[in-house]
């Protein structure tokens, strides 16, 4: 391997240590692109709307209650592209919409690809690239990839570590990684989004103290209110469940001590 693709490759918390040249890795996927979908997505954020939305297979993380969970059991069952082929696709969501927004699964996953992909096609693009994260990867990726993205869309799932170690199954290092990922993207001056999704029965360990992190680093706050229970969420005791009124309403009340945040 080069000494960039095992760079970008070796920066995953679960450090494999696989060759995605010739193998697959914890995230099951490998050096190709798995697209599972490209489509005019008009269901984001209205500031993203209409969004050329490119959903790719793999993920570094295993959330129970994931809403896209075919691309993580499944990662490889989508088209594969080389980023040549690809870029005519690109091309034709662009002309149809506000951004493009790659989304996963996890598409950090594929960062050598998408640079190379932007590469070839530089000169042709004009609209924003969105790139939709878990932010799950050690901070040298980020550095790596400083500039590409017009606008980053990062999760923060969870405050409590054991949370995020039984739900999503993560390293003990979740939070401190997140947290480090996004005061490094704005020490790179990029702009960026906070994304939490309340999950039912978190807001005391989770939401409230995710929420107050935000309002102390006057970051950014997109907050999710459309949880419904997916995937093995379905047969959870506290997950299997969508959120209460009451839940809901204490959720956005706290939001909106923020100075900066977006409801959706």
């Amino acid at each position: 391997m080069s000494l960039l693709v095992a760079h970008v490759w070796g920066q995953c918390p679960h450090t494999c240590a696989t060759n995605r040249l010739t193998n697959f890795g914890f995230c099951g996927v490998d050096a190709k692109f798995y697209v599972h979908s490209l489509f005019i997505s008009i269901f984001e954020p209205d500031f993203l709307n209409p969004a050329g939305a490119v959903y790719l297979g793999g993920c570094n993380m295993r959330c129970s209650f994931c809403q896209n969970y075919e691309l993580i059991e499944k990662p490889r069952d989508g088209k594969t592209f080389s980023p040549e082929e690809l870029t005519k696709y690109i091309l034709y969501l662009q002309d149809r919409s506000k951004c493009i927004e790659w989304i996963g699964g996890e598409p950090l996953l594929y960062s050598l690809q998408i640079l190379e992909l932007l590469r070839v096609c530089k000169q042709r693009l004009n609209v924003p690239q969105v790139i939709s994260t878990n932010l799950y990867f050690n901070p040298l990726l980020l550095e790596v990839l400083s500039g590409v993205f017009d606008l980053w869309l990062c999760d923060f799932k969870f405050w409590n570590e054991d949370c995020a170690i039984k739900i999503a199954s993560v390293n003990p290092d979740y939070r401190f990684l997140i947290e480090m990922n996004l005061r490094l993207l704005q020490e790179l001056n990029e702009d960026f989004l906070v994304v939490h999704l309340p999950l039912p029965s978190h807001y005391d360990c989770c939401t409230e103290p995710i929420i107050n992190f935000c309002r102390e680093n006057e970051y950014p706050l997109l907050l999710l209110t459309q949880y419904r229970p997916e995937y093995k969420a379905r047969n959870n005791s506290k997950l299997g469940r969508s959120l209460g009124a009451e839940e809901l309403s204490r959720i956005i009340s706290k939001t909106r001590e923020l100075s900066y945040y977006v409801i959706y």
